[in-house]
């Protein structure tokens, strides 16, 4: 089984989105463990890479090397939806 790779951009300090999609982080390692690779990018920690996917906003989430989200933190709902695009 190949696992899906989630990547959650936030600011330093988060701000109340970020805050939110470290929380929904967290949610879909809980219920999809095993199945997820979660990778947390936090302020300066996170550069490079936010540099590589040409982000301009936080908070993001990429999804499989997929941008998905920019500058807001999606619903459950609509995170649910893109893991399932995702394979899961």
């Amino acid at each position: 089984m190949v696992k899906v790779k989630v990547e959650i951009f936030s600011g330093d300090p988060p701000c109340p989105g970020c805050e939110a999609l470290l929380k929904i982080a967290d949610w879909i390692e809980k219920k999809y463990k095993g199945k997820v690779d979660v990778y947390r990018y936090v302020g300066a920690g996170g550069v490079k890479k936010f540099e590589a996917y040409k982000l301009d906003m936080v908070p993001a989430i990429v999804i499989n090397e997929k941008i998905r989200v920019i500058g807001m933190c999606p619903s459950m709902e609509t995170v649910e939806a893109m893991l399932r695009e995702a394979g899961l």
